[in-house]
């Protein structure tokens, strides 16, 4: 509750702080006061939730370089870490997961059109696995021309894994003919949610 003064000179309040308005000052001193013990109530609550639904919102990163896109489904290379967390380890363009919760994943894929002798526009798909099942959310896609120059694929999901989940990245290629096309570079992030 603040309280309200008529003042001719220069007043300092040694409990509070105080707020020149016109020819009046305000104390504000109790609000501030309830403004501090709410603050410490919401500190005190983040504290408590966090320990009962721990979070590691450190993330993971993973890229990789120069694989060709097919018309079928081909694991794209992941081989090098970019940050490293120790929840997770890479192996042969896998990532195991090591705590079971839900997780943010996001991939992009730079993909060039390096060739004349493909067929003359085609659909490029990128997706992620779960133990080597696509994740329905994960799906991304784009057509690709013939002598186009290439392209660009990304997505960002949620999805809730198991201990010990082993992720993937994964290209397709569909259409009445597809171009040559390949890998430039991939990245893959993660991060825990809860």
């Amino acid at each position: 509750m603040s309280t309200n003064f008529e003042i001719t000179q220069h007043v300092r309040f040694p409990d509070g702080e105080v707020a020149f308005v016109g020819e009046q000052f305000f104390v504000w001193s109790e609000l501030v006061r309830a403004l501090e013990a709410q603050q410490e109530q919401f500190r005190a609550f983040v504290e408590m939730y966090n320990d009962e639904n721990p979070t590691d919102l450190n993330p993971y990163c993973v890229t990789g370089t120069g694989t060709d896109i097919p018309a079928a489904a081909t694991q794209q290379d992941l081989s090098t870490e970019q940050v490293a967390h120790s929840n997770y380890s890479l192996a042969t363009d896998n990532i195991t997961v090591t705590a079971a919760g839900t997780y943010l994943i996001s991939y992009s894929i730079l993909v060039l059109e390096d060739g004349t002798t493909g067929g003359t526009q085609g659909r490029c798909i990128a997706y992620v696995t779960d133990d080597a099942t696509p994740i329905p959310q994960s799906y991304s896609g784009v057509f690709v021309a013939e002598l186009s120059g290439g392209t660009g694929l990304s997505a960002s999901f949620i999805v809730t894994v198991g201990a010990g989940s082993v992720l993937a990245l994964y290209t397709d290629q569909d259409g009445t003919g597809v171009p040559d096309m390949s890998l430039e570079k991939s990245s893959l992030s993660i991060m825990k949610l809860g």
